[in-house]
């Protein structure tokens, strides 16, 4: 079954790996002895082959101590480690702001330190050698690799060792003779389109768009500050973008040569755009460094008001008791997981408006808030949904597949058996362009008496309960069922 599930520990539980650092300070557990502060370095870095944006280096033991530890590793400048007691500092705040991010909120410190110590399925650790590449570097620039042994409770085992080196500097840049004829269009509130026809088929261009206040607060508000910032730019967006593990896998991948535009060959759009918003879209030529190769060109675009396309979710969920679940099927739910608490399935059905079958669903995302959002507009709830929305961890993104009604679903752990709450469901559809359809909404109780018998949980359809916004004029029937739904 492709089943869809996202771990919620909810309410006071979210906050504890936040609050939770690597310290040298007693802690308590099996794996956990550090009543003296490490001062013996347990590895040794072995620099490799580099270029202007990567460095690849091998981690190895240098003593028993690390041969019998895990590693964490990070990459900083020169100039910034000055800025840090010393090297143990910062490997201490590298793991203190991933416990700090919200993605990580429901992992435990040991489950944080196996994912930090974790490279492609291996575990990072002294017991044999290990080639690592670090990536998305500015060139010629210098640097510090720092390793250091932890524990799973997040302690050092050992003092950090640090390893300098310097990336290669770029060659001086290139200009090239190129002009553009083009246009960047807001085709509606989530794309902007662009049409582009270069005055030669030979030199790359790139083209991108930027918020009005990033322009003018952070480039100086003119095509020179965008120019002069490019580099940096470029590494934002590369290290933002999926799939992508290097600035020259982006600068391939997000490039151009010849015309651009719709019916073309090339089509190039930008979505996930906030509706009401200004936005500068800007087109240079660009080299293999991320610099601009011509002066930038840039145009002022507003999107529009929230102007949803014809794919459709609709939601429904039901209650149940984790301890009947893990007792029905330990295997299916994992009395970890599952036991001590409720649990809530959430399940879409996706459909299109009008017969629309362009706009068939291709993704869709999943909000839930505990305090009703409903008054807010479309355009500020869709913005709220791409920003707090459920997130898949095998993409990082909050855009789920949409795939058929009964191999998708959303399981919501944790919940406890005393609450007595409503929770607020927001969802959206994206077709196939990445554009998002009506806001659907729904609300649950959530108490004992909503509770559901576990052998019900298969049964498909649920009966259905939601509500579109009114702005849309979704002609929705609302059926008497097993949930509360809330008045827009």
């Amino acid at each position: 079954m492709n089943t869809m599930k996202k771990l919620l520990w909810l309410f006071a539980a979210v906050a504890t790996v936040a609050m939770t650092s690597c310290k040298t300070e007693p802690c308590e557990g099996p794996d956990c002895d550090d009543s003296v502060i490490p001062t013996e370095q347990g590895f040794n870095i072995e620099l490799g082959t580099g270029t202007a944006f990567e460095q690849s280096f091998t981690v190895s033991a240098a003593n028993n101590i690390g041969a019998q530890s895990l590693f964490v590793w990070g990459t900083v400048t020169a100039e910034e480690l000055l800025t840090y007691k010393d090297e143990n500092q910062f490997i201490e705040q590298v793991i203190d702001e991933m416990a700090a991010d919200p993605a990580n909120a429901n992992k435990t410190m040991a489950e944080l330190i196996t994912q930090m110590t974790t490279t492609n399925g291996v575990p990072n650790n002294g017991a044999e050698p290990r080639t690592i590449t670090t990536s998305f570097l500015d060139p010629g620039t210098e640097y510090y690799i720092v390793v250091c042994g932890v524990n799973l409770n997040g302690v050092r085992t050992c003092a950090a060792t640090k390893q300098y080196f310097v990336t290669q500097a770029p060659p001086p840049v290139q200009n090239a003779s190129l002009n553009f004829e083009w246009t960047a269009k807001a085709v509606n509130s989530a794309r902007i389109e662009f049409t582009v026809t270069p005055s030669n088929d030979t030199d790359k261009y790139y083209m991108y768009t930027l918020q009005l206040a990033d322009y003018t607060d952070r480039l100086g508000g003119n095509p020179a500050g965008v120019k002069a910032g490019m580099p940096q730019i470029v590494k934002s967006f590369a290290r933002q973008t999926p799939g992508i593990n290097s600035i020259p896998d982006y600068i391939k991948a997000m490039s151009h040569v010849g015309p651009v535009g719709p019916g073309l060959e090339n089509e190039f759009y930008i979505g996930g755009m906030a509706p009401l918003t200004e936005y500068v879209a800007f087109v240079c030529g660009i080299d293999d460094y991320g610099r601009a190769t011509t002066d930038v060109q840039v145009l002022r675009i507003k999107t529009p008001d929230y102007t949803p396309s014809d794919a459709v979710v609709t939601m429904s969920a039901r209650l149940f008791d984790g301890d009947e679940a893990v007792k029905a099927d330990p295997v299916r739910y994992p009395e970890a997981a599952y036991g001590g608490s409720f649990f809530m399935r959430v399940k879409p059905q996706f459909s299109v408006r009008n017969d629309n079958q362009e706009d068939t669903p291709a993704q869709w995302s999943l909000m839930w808030k505990e305090t009703d959002q409903s008054s807010k507009a479309d355009g500020e709830l869709f913005m709220m949904i791409e920003a707090d929305g459920m997130v898949d961890e095998a993409t990082g993104s909050v855009r789920w597949p949409a795939t058929g009604d009964d191999d998708n679903y959303t399981d919501l752990w944790g919940i406890p058996k005393t609450i007595n709450i409503t929770f607020y469901f927001y969802s959206v559809a994206y077709d196939a362009e990445g554009d998002p359809g009506p806001i659907g909404k729904m609300s649950i109780r959530v108490n004992k008496d909503s509770v559901k018998p576990i052998s019900t949980i298969d049964e498909s359809p649920y009966t259905r309960a939601a509500h579109y916004s009114a702005a849309h004029r979704m002609a929705v029937e609302q059926k008497e069922a097993e949930h509360k739904v809330m008045s827009l």
